[in-house]
């Protein structure tokens, strides 16, 4: 994760206590490439302030704020699949770190393999998810959305799902968009499998054998 700052490069003089006797100019004896005869400036790298994508207006709609916020430069499966557009950040709120990650692809078709692809190696130790299953997928608490062209990811070590439910009443605000499935998991806790489709919310389950 990389943080901006404001950095100021001053150049660190030293003095020496000369003494009576004669000195000696370096400048006359060893030779000075060009570069060092042109005077310079110290250098300034100006603060650059980033913006997520999503209107500020409707995040502030749902009650997303945050007291700082930084790109995160996390790697994941999806990123392999060759997105359109990635927009990965961390926010502080509250004493609590929420990460957000979002990949935008072509069409249905990269999107939904670059999803399942994910589901089959998910996380550090490249776990295989199972599709509808209520089961753990991870110790944080965890917000997955998948749409014909766009997966979306939230997740936070601290607090439980109110955040996380926040993010998701954003997304299902608009109400032309279909979420072929909606993960969301309390911290520790277990999974839950949704779709949202016709401003209609439908728990996924698993078929079962008779």
């Amino acid at each position: 994760m990389r943080k901006f700052s404001f950095l100021l490069l001053i150049p660190i003089l030293f003095a020496c206590n000369g003494s009576n006797e004669e000195t000696v100019d370096l400048e006359e004896i060893m030779p000075t490439a060009e570069y060092d005869k042109i005077e310079r400036k110290d250098s300034i790298i100006e603060e650059v302030v980033f913006q997520p994508t999503i209107a500020r207006s409707d995040i502030e709609l749902v009650g997303i704020a945050w007291d700082s916020i930084a790109i995160s430069e996390e790697l994941s499966v999806p990123e392999r699949f060759k997105p359109t557009r990635t927009e990965k950040f961390v926010y502080h709120t509250g004493g609590a770190a929420i990460e957000f990650n979002s990949w935008s692809f072509q069409d249905s078709v990269k999107s939904l393999k670059a999803f399942l692809n994910w589901m089959n190696c998910y996380g550090d130790r490249c776990s295989m998810i199972e599709l509808k299953a209520p089961v753990n997928i991870q110790r944080n608490a965890l917000l997955i959305m998948q749409s014909d062209t766009c997966i979306v990811q939230v997740q936070t070590a601290i607090g439980g799902v109110n955040e996380l439910k926040k993010w998701k009443k954003l997304y299902t605000s608009n109400k032309t968009m279909k979420w072929n499935y909606i993960i969301i998991q309390p911290k520790g806790g277990k999974s839950s499998w949704t779709s949202y489709k016709n401003e209609e919310e439908v728990e996924l389950k698993q078929l079962t054998n008779l």
